[in-house]
């Protein structure tokens, strides 16, 4: 599939290619697309170059179908007054790095990745409060501003939803501790 990208901030138009047709579901920037691959019932979902896979199904079950964002980030409140909740933009933070064979969606000891992310898209649709991703700054020079260091599911959530922000607070990350 071949995208067409008419300007930052705008849809991407995939051109079909060998008679497999598709639609773009929504650009933030030029480092980040959803595309839905219909034909294949998923929607690939790219930021800085990676590629997370999030199942049609899951997007259904959870109501998603004509979701549009009301705001530029989910609705996020932090009971812990200590910590200021700010919102950034999506395109100042960096892809996530996993190790390898632990993809972006994952399961933990809680629940399934599916119940995880339809838990996050149908809070995004009912306007509920969801806690906000932790991410520290880079060093000077680095490819990107921010790392997020908690949050993987809402991050990516919100991306295929088109936020182009996230409410974050400042995380911790061991390689900054001795910065």
């Amino acid at each position: 599939m071949i995208l067409s990208h008419r300007s930052c901030c705008q849809r991407f138009t995939p051109i079909a290619e060998s008679g497999i047709a598709g639609w773009g579901r929504s650009a933030i920037d030029a480092h980040s697309r959803v595309i839905s691959a219909t034909l294949r019932n998923w929607m690939i979902i790219v930021h800085h170059g990676l590629e997370v896979v999030l199942p049609d199904f899951w997007w259904r079950d959870a109501g998603m179908e004509n979701f549009a964002p009301s705001s530029p980030a989910y609705c996020s409140h932090l009971s812990d007054t200590s910590q200021q909740v700010f919102e950034i933009c999506i395109s100042d933070i960096g892809p996530v790095e996993r190790s390898p064979g632990i993809g972006i969606f994952n399961d933990n000891h809680e629940a399934t990745a599916r119940d995880r992310v339809v838990r996050i898209l149908i809070g995004f649709r009912s306007g509920s409060s969801i806690p906000p991703v932790e991410i520290v700054e880079e060093p000077a020079g680095s490819a990107h501003r921010f790392k997020l260091t908690s949050g993987c599911h809402r991050f990516y959530c919100s991306l295929a939803a088109s936020f182009t922000h996230v409410p974050a607070v400042r995380g911790s990350d061991i390689r900054t501790l001795d910065r």
